[in-house]
């Protein structure tokens, strides 16, 4: 990311996989992530989804101004050190165009986060399917709102991988990738192999390498 160091202070547009093109002012940047003020919200991306960078046309004042945050270079800034500083805080995780989902990070393990949404309740999330999170300073676990508060999982126990993790699921019914797709629903038969099998409600088998899989809702707990 030493070449990036040139264009702090700019405004640039980053073209992310599997999203759709970002803008904004670029205020950060170390050996994994670079972080884009963009309209009010920081958003800190991991290099490994930027398909293409470059200088927009636009003139500076053209484009929303950070309130105090300069821009500058920190070689010790990384993802993983920006996903463990925004455990507990409001923030809005990005996992594909239109897949937006916003809560709270409750643990962080080797490979994933396990994520507390108002909406979805608890999702485990691989760290390299995060296309952009984006925490809110001084953001509230209840987004403003009466009983949307954060649920507590500091008594379970999660493994470190997210495969371990989605193993000791075996025998439940599990919802991956929001469940956007009927064939994402169904009872957790095996993981082997890093393969995800099990079978929807209609009774057919499906089959998931688990290095597609962007999110699993965690099973209701009795």
């Amino acid at each position: 990311m030493q070449t990036l160091k040139t264009y702090l202070g700019k405004e640039v547009i980053v073209e992310l996989s599997g999203e759709r093109k970002r803008s904004g002012m670029l205020i950060d940047c170390g050996p994994d992530v670079l972080v884009i003020y963009e309209d009010t919200k920081y958003l800190y991306i991991p290099a490994a989804h930027i398909q293409h960078m470059e200088v927009s046309s636009k003139k500076n004042s053209e484009y929303a101004q950070p309130p105090h945050k300069k821009a500058r270079s920190d070689d010790s800034l990384s993802f993983a050190k920006i996903v463990q500083e925004a455990q507990g805080l409001l923030t809005e995780l990005c996992l594909a165009e239109r897949q937006s989902v916003y809560g709270h990070i409750a643990h962080f393990r080797d490979d994933y986060i396990v994520f507390h949404s108002p909406v979805h309740q608890t999702l485990l999330i691989p760290v390299f399917h995060i296309k952009w999170l984006s925490p809110y300073e001084g953001g509230l676990l209840s987004c403003g709102k009466p009983g949307l508060t954060a649920a507590d999982t500091s008594a379970e126990s999660y493994a470190d991988s997210f495969e371990a993790q989605i193993r000791s699921y075996e025998g439940k019914v599990v919802m991956l990738d929001f469940g956007l797709k009927s064939n994402r629903l169904g009872t957790l038969e095996k993981v082997e192999n890093h393969t995800l099998a099990f079978v929807t409600p209609d009774q057919k088998w499906q089959y998931f390498h688990i290095s597609h899989v962007k999110n699993c809702a965690s099973p209701i707990r009795k």
